[in-house]
């Protein structure tokens, strides 16, 4: 067995899975956010000697925002995380005071208990960072609602609440802080893999789609972290750059199907081409795309039996090699640039089952 082809090949897998880390980086995110935020609300509780009980509700309430807060701290900017953290005892503490109000009367409780969850689900409208405002509202209220809590307990109750806030917004500026220039990095890395997936799946056409499916959301996610670049990188560049690296998988994809049926020397040739630049990349793969040419030849492209399509596949194999020595390249390109893809939570919006589910271009 061949251990360091065999590692490669896992690491390649895990880089694929999750383009620039970003769920990988979230989950761990909020851990730590939860597991320091019971300490700190424990800490504090010590300090003011709350009661067993206030003190568990400390913790709990820390807990809740630790967990729903800190995706909405994601980004890189530094004042929408203050102006965001700023909202969330606002929202907890609406909610609190509703469901102290409401706690004594249960079928007033339950009407402003569906009422509450109407609000939560409709704020949701104007943006993401209404989605986690919305939920804090609600936890706010079933806090106190269930618990039936008094106007007397509301004040720990936001004291706990405004210290986890502050302590998620130092989190999130210092140990979390997201650095998209490295989050941009391992999405093109990701890209790269999984566009070495497109040309191993070229060879078994019935997974092609997927893996196209995965390319593209990898080139998408590119497009949204690049509105992040830091100075001196050119966003437009690699915008132009992915778009060229996604067409010339896409003609990698149309040579593999219209060989279908071809000549069996042609068939070969492409498959070990195609098997190359899947198993080690396509730069590893272009000699045998040039080969491939040299095999078709010019007049290739005019005789029946996949001679075009092949020459297609290894013309794309070839071009894909070229831009993967262009991208470190210095551009000169300057032009102004807009993301067309906004990301939510550094991830693009929207069910991942879904979109798997979604045709490429020129798909059937």
């Amino acid at each position: 067995m061949d251990v360091p082809a065999a590692a490669r090949r896992a690491g390649d897998r895990f880089t694929a899975s999750d383009p620039g880390l970003t769920r990988l980086r979230g989950a761990v995110s909020t851990a730590v956010a939860i597991a320091t935020v019971l300490g700190v609300e424990y800490g504090l509780a010590l300090f003011t000697r709350l009661a067993q009980q206030q003190t568990v509700l400390a913790m709990m309430l820390g807990a809740v925002v630790a967990m729903s807060g800190t995706p909405a701290l994601a980004g890189s900017r530094a004042w929408p995380k203050v102006r965001t953290a700023a909202c969330f005892p606002l929202a907890v503490g609406l909610g609190m005071v509703l469901g102290a109000l409401t706690a004594t009367n249960t079928l007033l409780m339950l009407a402003v208990f569906v009422a509450v969850m109407f609000v939560a689900v409709y704020v949701r409208r104007f943006g993401v960072t209404f989605f986690f405002l919305g939920f804090m509202i609600w936890i706010g209220y079933f806090f106190a609602a269930l618990l039936h809590a008094g106007f007397a307990q509301l004040p720990s109750s936001l004291v706990a609440v405004v210290v986890a806030s502050a302590w998620l917004l130092l989190l999130s500026l210092t140990v979390l802080k997201t650095k998209p220039a490295k989050v941009l990095a391992r999405t093109r890395r990701a890209f790269g893999v999984r566009a070495k997936a497109v040309a191993q799946a070229s060879r078994r056409l019935r997974r092609v789609r997927a893996a196209q499916n995965r390319l593209a959301e990898a080139a998408l996610m590119i497009e949204g972290w690049s509105g992040e670049l830091p100075g001196g990188a050119s966003a437009a560049a690699l915008r132009r750059l992915v778009l060229d690296a996604q067409l010339a998988v896409d003609d990698l994809v149309a040579g593999a199907e219209g060989l279908r049926g071809g000549d069996a020397e042609l068939v070969l040739a492409a498959a070990r081409v195609a098997g190359i630049a899947g198993g080690d990349g396509f730069p590893a793969a272009a000699p045998a795309a040039a080969e491939l040419l040299t095999l078709v030849g010019p007049a290739g492209a005019h005789r029946a039996g996949g001679w075009a399509a092949a020459r297609q596949l290894a013309t794309a194999v070839g071009d894909y090699a070229e831009l993967m020595r262009e991208a470190d390249s210095p551009s000169a390109i300057t032009d102004e640039f807009e993301p067309v893809v906004t990301l939510s939570m550094g991830n693009l919006p929207g069910s991942v089952s879904v979109a798997r589910d979604v045709r490429p271009r020129g798909g059937p």
